[in-house]
């Protein structure tokens, strides 16, 4: 039995932030940074339970950044037994819908932004999330690079910014270098997704490098069907077809 549920203010949970610890702990040579930068950065988070035991969690972050209605989609991962089931990508649909039903309540589009140095990420995104940015070919329209700029400032203003590259972020990460096993398969799904985004522009994730995005949910009754589709599949714990969205994306 799986059960799904969203907790807000967090931070003081002392049972949850251990098990985030041991759930995350595989996936990075030290997992202390990016669990106390993400826990510090957002507000909520979707916790999914096989039983008694977290399987997968999502955080993320309701922020303005200027006047412009924002969701950071904080840290994510999933148990290693549990890898390839499809239960982060029943998490980011189900904050997809609630941020459908966000957007009502404040009376317009919620753009959303994250940071990642993986592939798996990257395309999962490009091919789930409207209006991605970067896409797939590492391409910017002005509307990407002029709010990219925006978050910058505002987030990221200790870092330099090459205005025509504004979606590299340098150092960004600090202290937050994948496990060797991470980095063998991430090489390995890089080599057979080989894109172009990451074959034109390279970052050092043993450095901190992140690329950072932004993009716009879907229509509501598109995620609705994606998670029911979702959660009837998933009901007897077999793999997704495709699916590798379990890989943290910080």
């Amino acid at each position: 039995m799986i059960r799904l549920k969203k907790v807000k203010d967090f931070s003081n949970d002392h049972n949850l932030i251990e098990q985030l610890y041991e759930l995350t702990r595989p996936s990075y040579v030290d997992n202390s940074a990016v669990l106390i930068r993400e826990i510090k950065h957002c507000s909520e988070i979707y916790l999914l339970y096989k039983v008694e035991t977290l399987v997968a969690f999502f955080m993320v972050n309701f922020e303005k950044v200027g006047a412009l209605n924002t969701f950071y989609l904080g840290l994510s991962g999933c148990h290693k037994d549990f890898k390839g089931v499809g239960f982060a990508k029943l998490l980011y649909n189900t904050f997809f819908i609630d941020c459908k039903h966000k957007e009502k309540e404040v009376g317009s589009k919620i753009l959303c932004w994250w940071t990642t140095a993986t592939p798996i990420p990257f395309k999962w995104f490009n091919d789930n999330i409207e209006k991605c940015e970067p896409n797939l070919n590492g391409d910017v329209s002005e509307f990407g690079r002029h709010n990219m700029i925006e978050i910058r400032k505002l987030k990221y203003s200790h870092i330099p910014i090459d205005f025509s590259l504004p979606f590299i972020l340098k150092g960004v990460a600090e202290h937050t270098n994948y496990s060797i096993s991470e980095k063998l398969k991430l090489q390995k799904v890089q080599e057979e997704l080989k894109l172009k985004a990451f074959e034109r522009y390279p970052i050092d994730e043993t450095k901190g490098d992140r690329y950072l995005m932004i993009g716009f949910v879907p229509e509501l009754e598109v995620l609705k069907q994606r998670v029911d589709g979702i959660a009837t599949y998933n009901s007897g714990f077999g793999a997704m077809p495709g699916d590798q969205t379990q890989h943290q994306h910080q």
